[in-house]
């Protein structure tokens, strides 16, 4: 515990926003060959990613991103039959769940954050009073694509500027994390 706090306030003053761009340049970038493959190789043995189950294979990359997002074989993730289930949204780790305790939502053990910071219009947030709530981790090595739960039409994107302050347990240790990162949240209306 000493060492995860000693990691967040370390992160706390690094330049974040900095680090993800450089980050995301290095994906974005067409490296060659002889270089991403090898690199892609190392990630997926590391991670125990099972290509088989993805579209492409690695060697059709181009990009670090490229295969960051690599779309599915489409008979992997069947949708569930009846219209009134829920699907996950992502693979990846539910990390905690529960129902709204008036406008809070769990973020980790003992460390909690309100709707309305996490919508950011405190007015959205009534329509969510008396619900439920998930938290899903994607790792390095989960399918990292996003995907409706429900069949319900889109009613508002927005856009919420902040911090970029990694989810993992590290990360989970800084108060309101969920609030102060950047994130977009989509409303949606269903039956």
């Amino acid at each position: 515990a000493m060492m995860l706090s000693f990691f967040s306030l370390l992160l706390k003053f690094l330049p974040k926003k900095l680090i993800s761009y450089l980050f995301g340049l290095a994906a974005n970038t067409l490296w060659p060959s002889w270089i991403l493959q090898p690199f892609l190789r190392k990630f997926v043995s590391w991670y125990s990613i099972p290509m088989e189950d993805y579209a492409e294979p690695l060697e059709s990359f181009t990009t670090f991103n490229q295969f960051f997002i690599r779309k599915l074989r489409p008979s992997l993730r069947p949708l569930a039959a009846d219209p009134q289930s829920i699907v996950s949204p992502v693979d990846g780790t539910i990390s905690v769940f529960g129902s709204l305790e008036k406008d809070q939502l769990l973020q980790a053990k003992g460390v909690t954050y309100s709707v309305d910071a996490l919508l950011g219009n405190s007015q959205k947030a009534d329509l969510y009073k008396n619900g439920s709530y998930m938290t899903i981790y994607l790792a390095p090595h989960n399918y990292h694509r996003i995907h409706s739960m429900v069949t319900g039409e889109v009613t508002e994107v927005t856009y919420c500027a902040g911090d970029l302050w990694p989810v993992n347990s590290i990360g989970l240790q800084v108060p309101g994390l969920f609030t102060l990162n950047e994130r977009v949240v989509t409303h949606l209306q269903t039956d």
